[in-house]
């Protein structure tokens, strides 16, 4: 294969992990402004706050700095941020705890930087503000479990695995870039994680609950967990 064919065929999968990734991002906004309209869902005002502000700062960082694949998931972001912003004012979680004014404070002095050092700066100030916003979330669905929609941020968390592929087949090759998408795709993983295992846990306990009222249709079942579960109920 020649230098000029390993080229063309790294533009191509570039484009193609950035273009999927983009589409996965428009489609989980879906599931999510179903569950928040069903009141499954209650999306952080502040959060959604701090994410939308910091996506703005980081595509105008991204243009300035003439990014290119991982300016995509960004972009939409700023339109499902808008979307996830609207949600969380009417149907969103309205308690604002320590946590969320800390990472409120993480949040605008990430801004700050931004707006006194300028474009370079923002590239890394900004990722932090979203892993603050991200934690706020986090410890949000850790306190009040099952307020976000886990079809969503798995969607997501696939969404970031194809844009850090897309950053690293990028010719344009740039590790600031590759930071924000990095933080991102660890935001997702540990969100969408903590959802899945907040489900799975509820089905045990179920479980468990059918278990130790002796279900007829579960006498052949035999789950550790939920057994031990319903041992203890």
């Amino acid at each position: 294969m020649t230098s000029k064919q390993a080229h063309t065929q790294r533009v191509s999968i570039c484009t193609a992990f950035a273009s999927t990734s983009g589409v996965l991002a428009v489609v989980q906004i879906l599931p999510y402004i179903r569950a928040s309209i069903r009141g499954e869902t209650k999306p952080s005002r502040v959060a959604s706050a701090i994410s939308l502000a910091s996506n703005l700062v980081i595509v105008a960082s991204m243009v300035a700095a003439k990014a290119g694949a991982g300016l995509v998931l960004p972009l939409v972001f700023i339109v499902t941020g808008t979307i996830t912003m609207v949600l969380a004012i009417k149907y969103g979680h309205t308690e604002i705890t320590k946590n969320d004014i800390r990472n409120g404070a993480v949040a605008l002095l990430a801004l700050v930087a931004y707006l006194v050092f300028g474009s370079e700066v923002g590239l890394i100030a900004m990722p932090i503000a979203q892993a603050a916003a991200s934690l706020t979330i986090f410890t949000k669905l850790r306190r009040n479990p099952g307020t976000e929609d886990r079809v969503s941020w798995t969607i997501l968390f696939i969404a970031g695995v194809l844009s850090v592929g897309s950053v690293v087949t990028d010719g344009a090759f740039d590790l600031a870039v590759l930071f924000a998408s990095v933080i991102r795709l660890v935001a997702f993983t540990a969100i969408a994680g903590l959802a899945l295992y907040q489900q799975y846990r509820e089905q045990l306990i179920a479980l468990a609950h059918a278990i130790s009222e002796g279900h007829p249709h579960l006498h052949h079942i035999h789950h550790p967990a939920a057994s031990d579960l319903a041992l203890t109920a």
